[in-house]
């Protein structure tokens, strides 16, 4: 479980995992139905909707998981 406190926490995730798994940021686009523009913000970390980060994740075969602060 890794904990994300900051908004360039996930840019860097994102852009790690991808990395990990062999993929393009084209092809990460192509499975999150979004464009690559899209994936190049996210693993800057800059916002978006969240059915675009939920895209995203799953194509990176990952998963939120919201849990109580505290």
């Amino acid at each position: 479980l890794v904990a994300i406190k900051m908004t360039i926490d996930y840019g860097t995730l994102l852009r790690t995992r991808r990395e990990e798994l062999g993929l393009s940021q084209v092809a990460v686009a192509d499975m999150a139905m979004c464009h690559r523009t899209t994936v190049i913000k996210a693993e800057q970390g800059n916002g978006m909707t969240l059915d675009v980060f939920l895209s995203i994740l799953q194509a990176l075969k990952l998963k939120l998981e919201v849990v109580e602060d505290g």
